[in-house]
């Protein structure tokens, strides 16, 4: 009999730089997804979007984890990959990325988004390895940043840079000529 394994995601949404900016996903699903499943966001799933401007600290984001199966469930080790991995890590690097889930159990995997004062998109892929059918089944979350200059004026970010970093492609404007 197949398990079956629910990864839910919480995470915070760049509507605008401000940190109140929060939406959450509590629907049961078999895959993980960073917004409620909704016409307007269906191509941004599996995502966590992380803001901030001038290199200033934000708060980590988490990845929930929960097995609905009635069996051990075992993940790991998670990790971070991508072109921009260095710039995410770990909220605890004490923090054990093997762990065991049993039945109904929950295990957070916090996530910082650190850009080291450069300006910019980033991204990675926060690896989620599990024994869930089939095997050797990684359940992949885009980690997605974007550190804006500043928060006034010519400093902020462009339309086009938070629109690309949210995962939508806008079809009009210059992308070179308006990065």
């Amino acid at each position: 009999m197949r398990r079956l394994v629910a990864l839910f995601l919480t995470a915070l949404v760049l509507a605008t730089l401000a940190p109140q900016a929060e939406a959450q996903t509590s629907e049961p699903d078999s895959r993980v997804r960073a917004q409620k499943p909704d016409s307007r966001l269906r191509g941004v799933g599996k995502r966590v979007v992380f803001s901030t401007g001038a290199g200033d600290a934000r708060p980590s984001r988490f990845v929930i984890v929960r097995n609905q199966g009635g069996g051990t469930m075992n993940v790991g080790p998670v990790t971070i990959t991508g072109t921009n991995a260095s710039s995410f890590s770990l909220e605890d690097p004490a923090q054990d990325t093997t762990f065991s889930l049993g039945p109904d159990e929950v295990q957070n995997v916090e996530v910082l988004f650190d850009p080291s004062g450069a300006a910019g998109r980033y991204d990675a892929v926060l690896n989620l390895p599990t024994n869930e059918a089939p095997a050797g089944t990684v359940v992949q979350v885009r980690l997605k940043g974007l550190n804006a200059d500043g928060y006034e004026m010519e400093l902020e970010p462009t339309l086009y840079k938070i629109l690309t970093t949210l995962g939508y492609e806008p079809g009009v404007g210059d992308p070179n000529r308006f990065p």
